[in-house]
C-alpha cells in the first residue's frame, strides 16, 4: 500500500465515520425530541386537569359561600325584624311613661289645690301607684334596650363575621 493510498482509506473512513456519527447523533437528537414532545404533551394534559380540578373546586366553594351568604341574609332579615320590633315596643313605652308622667304632673297640681287632707291622702296613693307604675314602666324600659343591645351586638358580630369571609379580600 502506498502512502497515497492509506492516506485515502484514512479520509474515506474518516468520511464514513462522520456520516455514522452525524447519522447516530440525528437519530439521537430525533428521540431526545420526541421524548420532550412527549413531556410536553403530558405537562400539558396534567396542568388541563389541574385546571380542571380548581375549577371545579371553586364552583363548589361559590355554590358554598352563596347557601352562606343567603343565610347570613336570612339571619341579618330576622334580626332587623327583630330591632323594629323592639324599637316599636320602646315607642310604646315611652309614651306610657310620658301619658303616667302627665298623671304625676295633673296630681301634682291637684295635690296643691286641694285643702282637704283626705283628698291628699287619696292623691298621696294614686300618686305612688302611678310612681310604682312608673318604675316598673322604667325597669321594662330598661330590659327592652338592653334586649337591644344585645341584638344590636349579634348583628354588628354577624356582619363582621360576614365582611372577614367575604371572597377575594384579604382579610386583616
Amino acid at each position: 500500500m502506498t502512502p497515497q493510498t492509506a492516506s485515502l482509506l484514512v479520509g474515506i473512513l474518516t468520511f464514513v465515520i462522520g456520516v455514522a456519527s452525524l447519522i447516530i447523533s440525528r437519530r439521537k437528537i430525533s428521540a431526545e425530541v420526541r421524548e420532550i414532545e412527549a413531556r410536553s404533551a403530558s405537562e400539558k394534559v396534567d396542568t388541563t386537569s389541574k385546571v380542571s380540578d380548581l375549577l371545579q373546586e371553586m364552583q363548589s366553594q361559590n355554590v358554598d359561600l352563596y347557601k352562606r351568604n343567603t343565610e347570613l341574609e336570612k339571619v341579618n332579615t330576622d334580626q332587623l325584624r327583630s330591632l323594629e320590633i323592639l324599637r316599636t315596643r320602646l315607642e310604646s313605652r315611652d309614651a306610657q311613661l310620658s301619658e303616667a308622667t302627665k298623671q304625676l304632673d295633673h296630681l301634682r297640681n291637684l295635690a296643691k289645690d286641694a285643702p282637704i287632707i283626705e283628698t291628699l291622702r287619696n292623691q298621696l296613693d294614686a300618686m305612688n301607684q302611678i310612681v310604682s307604675h312608673f318604675q316598673a314602666a322604667q325597669n321594662e324600659t330598661s330590659k327592652i334596650l338592653l334586649e337591644r343591645e344585645k341584638s344590636m351586638g349579634e348583628l354588628f358580630k354577624t356582619n363582621r363575621n360576614l365582611d372577614l369571609k367575604k371572597p377575594g379580600e384579604s382579610n386583616p
